[in-house]
């Protein structure tokens, strides 16, 4: 006598490997989103603290040239020698001399240098006015090293001035003519990084790569090999307290 045997169907215990692998896929996928929404808040709110300082930055100057009735500005140009560490002296009507980069062009280090010492001085000539100095407090002691002021990423901001005007340079062309219509002739910073506008000196931070880069404004500059294209890309994502001006057929 045969007796009808009912066989439940086995329950499956885990997942099979494309299971698996389909899960660790949406996982990963869900990862990089995460990864990539946070490094683009990351990266945009350290723009906007950089842009922050540049704004402070730019108030306090104003609050200095109001108090002593006088635009802060530079010497003069100087050729001589090869001394990209030179300080600049500040008289008593705020000029201030200019520092000199290497005539053979400027490299990454020259131009770190220079706007350390540039900014070193400006500071110490704004702080000496109360309400400029007030301005400058409100940046957070995070944002400075050693009285510079820094931006997000941890790279001395610097400071672009304005050309003299080719009549006051003696006629010397050793730079390029600014093609922004204010007739003054450039100096490297303003050459390399964009051109002051109206005479106004501009704040600089070197961007998220930390490298300030070279655009080779001048006419006949090297603007086509590989290491121009190269610090001309490094330039791309500098920060200024406002856009100045740039040949963009230098490129």
């Amino acid at each position: 006598m045969t007796r009808n045997v009912l066989h439940k169907p086995m329950r499956r215990i885990g997942f099979t490997l494309l299971e698996i692998m389909v899960a660790i896929g949406i996982i990963a996928l869900l990862a990089g989103i995460t990864i990539g929404l946070s490094n683009s808040i990351m990266r945009k709110a350290e723009q906007e603290q950089t842009h922050d300082t540049l704004r402070l930055l730019k108030i306090a100057l104003k609050e200095w040239e109001i108090s002593v009735s006088n635009p802060l500005t530079f010497q003069d140009f100087s050729f001589i020698g090869n001394c990209p560490e030179c300080y600049f002296d500040v008289n008593n009507d705020g000029v201030l001399g200019s520092p000199v980069f290497g005539l053979a062009g400027v490299s990454n280090d020259d131009m770190q240098v220079a706007m350390v010492n540039r900014s070193t001085q400006v500071i110490a000539t704004l702080r000496q006015v109360q309400s400029a100095d007030n301005i400058l407090l409100e940046i957070t002691a995070d944002n400075f090293e050693n009285g510079i002021p820094l931006d997000a990423w941890g790279t001395p901001i610097g400071i672009i001035f304005p050309g003299r005007y080719f009549a006051e340079a003696g006629g010397l062309l050793f730079f390029a003519e600014d093609e922004s219509g204010d007739l003054t002739i450039r100096d490297q910073a303003e050459d390399g990084l964009g051109s002051c506008i109206n005479k106004r000196p501009v704040f600089v931070s070197a961007g998220p790569d930390r490298i300030w880069g070279y655009r080779f404004q001048a006419a006949g500059g090297p603007g086509s090999d590989d290491n121009a294209k190269e610090m001309w890309n490094a330039s791309l994502d500098n920060l200024y307290s406002y856009t100045p001006f740039v040949v963009e057929e230098a490129q």
